[in-house]
């Protein structure tokens, strides 16, 4: 029989320790106290009335004792995560199994976890757990929140049926949760042939393998086999190596702008789902939350997916509580060190995006493409732009509209301006399907060439 989850605000049973705990001294304190009042009467008169009351008293003590004695024997826990990453928007899912290696039957078992990822419902009430046997449940949790999560410990209390005396036994197994930023994926070319990154070759060696072969050295230990020029080998009668350097046209700086006095966000409810609610419900009705920092956050870590499936070079550079710069690379891993920046990163720097564009224009290399993900209206990113454009650089701007997230003030200044620089722009709004906002669907309505 499936075991119902409850909540710990939800059951009366599963309410604070705290409070738990000065309940049960308090009604143990007035059963001794009656038990010393009992033994009192006893003595002072010689009635068995009196006796009789005595042993009940001191029977419930030690009742009592013995169930939450006996009650803790024997379990074990075991809790598997089924991977230890996860996504905004996923279903998160683990699984428990709580052992009684015990010869008796365990009647009431209260779990308390401790997880500190969002509505992470572990918490529960095992009854009726016989010798021997062992009961199993799966935990469903909808992820609505970035970062890093720990998921653990869990502790097993037992009450004694009269409420005089409580026990608890603590499994300390913890797992780290990665939650990554929500990503939608792009179906189409995020940008036309014709505005791809381009330029001369960049004479700048890496240990990558690119398109632009830059020459040939003697092999050196740890080469891959990929590296290997055969014809030279084969003239020279040694191993030769190719040698690379990085190749512009694959090359696209991602600059996530986390300025605080540009974000802002509007509170709303959040969609109201039944505590029973089958998971896939709950994964149906997700929507990103109502803030500029979100939406910002889930078109770079977008984009990123999508430049990198297209076997382009990406790299990522924001300001939050520090600087974040990571060098442009292609591959798995790639996206997994972008994702990590992303899942922690917070809208915490006093560094405006024009600032830090200025400050970061002699790190982008000649062709390379940048692309400026902010919601700030502020015209001197225009002049910012204007820099990068006069040292041969491609910019893009991503603009979230700040007006449809409660701000007072909006973007069409700066879009007019970027327009006329022959900037190419993508308007992101509240509630807007990001993959939409970001391949450009919609902007004929609202950004007319000039």
């Amino acid at each position: 029989m499936r075991q119902p989850q409850v909540p710990p605000a939800e059951s009366p049973s599963l309410r604070s320790p705290v409070d738990r705990r000065k309940a049960i001294t308090l009604r143990r304190r007035i059963v001794l106290l009656l038990l010393a009042a009992s033994l009192w009467a006893a003595f002072q008169t010689g009635s068995s009335i009196f006796f009789g009351v005595a042993y009940l008293w001191a029977g419930l003590l030690a009742a009592g004792w013995l169930w939450v004695r006996l009650g803790l024997q024997g379990l074990a826990l075991r809790r598997d995560l089924r991977s230890p990453e996860s996504r905004v928007g996923s279903i998160l899912e683990e699984h428990f199994a709580l052992e009684n290696h015990s010869h008796w039957t365990h009647y009431w078992i209260e779990l308390w976890d401790e997880s500190t990822l969002p509505d992470h419902r572990a918490s529960r009430v095992i009854t009726g757990l016989a010798g021997g046997r062992a009961r199993q449940w799966v935990v469903h949790t909808l992820c609505r929140r970035r970062g890093r999560f720990r998921l653990g410990p869990l502790t097993a209390r037992v009450i004694d049926p009269f409420g005089l005396f409580h026990g608890e036994l603590r499994f300390p197994k913890t797992s780290e949760l990665l939650v990554q930023p929500y990503v939608v994926n792009l179906p189409e070319v995020f940008l036309g042939p014709s505005q791809l990154p381009g330029g001369a070759s960049v004479q700048r060696k890496t240990s990558a393998v690119t398109p632009s072969a830059a020459g040939v050295r003697d092999y050196a230990p740890g080469d891959s086999l990929s590296r290997i020029h055969w014809p030279s080998t084969a003239r020279r009668g040694h191993l030769i190596s190719k040698e690379f350097e990085l190749d512009p046209k694959s090359e696209v700086w991602i600059y996530l702008d986390e300025h605080r006095e540009a974000h802002c966000s509007l509170l709303e409810p959040e969609e109201p789902t039944e505590p029973g609610a089958p998971f896939w419900l709950k994964h149906r009705l997700f929507r990103l939350p109502s803030a500029t920092e979100e939406y910002g956050i889930a078109a770079a870590a977008s984009l990123a997916q999508y430049f990198l499936r297209h076997d382009r070079s990406v790299g990522l550079l924001t300001y939050g509580p520090k600087r974040e710069a990571i060098q442009p690379d292609r591959g798995e891993r790639q996206r997994m060190r972008i994702m990590q920046v992303l899942s922690a990163v917070r809208a915490e720097t006093s560094l405006a995006a024009a600032e830090g564009i200025r400050l970061e224009a002699n790190s982008f290399p000649r062709g390379a493409s940048v692309l400026l993900i902010s919601p700030s209206g502020d015209t001197k990113i225009g002049l910012a732009a204007q820099i990068l454009l006069s040292r041969g650089l491609v910019f893009y701007a991503i603009l979230i509209e700040r007006s449809t997230f409660g701000a007072a003030d909006d973007v069409q200044e700066l879009v007019r301006q970027l327009q006329a620089l022959r900037v190419e722009v993508r308007l992101l709004r509240r509630n807007q399907d990001l993959a939409a906002g970001l391949m450009g669907r919609d902007l004929s309505r609202f950004l007319p060439l000039p």
